[in-house]
């Protein structure tokens, strides 16, 4: 079961990570245009700052210059209710930071936002300081599989946008590394189907939207964790 206050918290501060084709006055003439190509997932760790994977960030520069697209195209989107409808929050990159560790797959993006910005009143995600999780305690990922793609759909001869936000998944831990009851925790395996764009996705207890780890490989679903240790209430090693 989801908790669903803690999930609503998350939820507004989680963002899909993309390049904008069009600027954002002309996208908001027309949002169901699919004019906003996502790349991954990300979540607000402080104030005007997201955390994600390293391999997004490339990816996005990359894109950015095949297409040559200029550098303001590059946002982090957040979503929140406005009244019966949802608006989208798109702010331009500020600066970006990726961690060179070759065994951590991370990446930081500070964003701008006007000074009345509702995205300054937020919190940062809350993140688990230890690792207190065991193999079949419950997961879930909350980010944007397939990008933009689960997001849009044919109307005749033109595809459309029908519908905003990412997608909610719900798992177990299936193994974790190095090993079960190791006291330094590398990675975790979920039993999540995962798909490109969720990379960065947090991964979370559902029963306390805790974050636990970042989402970090499509093709195997390995999570980076945030924080590795285990408290010593549970640490089993001899």
């Amino acid at each position: 079961m989801i908790e669903k206050d803690a999930f609503a918290a998350l939820r507004l501060r989680t963002c899909a990570i993309g390049v904008l084709k069009v600027s954002v006055e002309d996208y908001v003439k027309d949002p169901e245009d699919p004019k906003f190509k996502i790349f991954g997932t990300g979540f607000l760790i402080g104030p005007l700052l997201v955390m994600t994977n390293r391999h997004v960030i490339t990816y996005l520069n990359a894109y950015l210059e095949k297409e040559s697209l200029p550098k303001n195209r590059r946002h982090v989107a957040f979503l929140r209710a406005k009244g019966p409808q949802v608006q989208q929050s798109f702010h331009e990159f500020e600066k970006m930071m990726l961690i060179t560790d070759p065994h951590l797959d991370v990446g930081l993006i500070s964003f701008r936002a006007t000074a009345d910005d509702p995205i300054r009143t937020l919190t940062p995600v809350e993140v688990s300081k230890t690792f207190e999780y065991e193999v079949g305690d419950p997961v879930a990922v909350y980010g944007y599989a397939f990008g933009e793609n689960l997001l849009k759909r044919e109307f005749g001869e033109q595809e459309r946008v029908y519908r905003f936000g990412p997608i909610l998944q719900r798992g177990h831990i299936s193994a974790i590394a190095p090993f079960d009851h190791a006291q330094y925790i590398e990675r975790v395996l979920l039993d999540v189907r995962t798909a490109r764009g969720m990379s960065g996705s947090p991964v979370f207890d559902p029963r306390t939207g805790l974050v636990l780890a970042l989402h970090s490989s499509v093709a195997t679903a390995f999570l980076l964790l945030l924080s590795s240790p285990r408290s010593p209430a549970t640490n089993t090693s001899a």
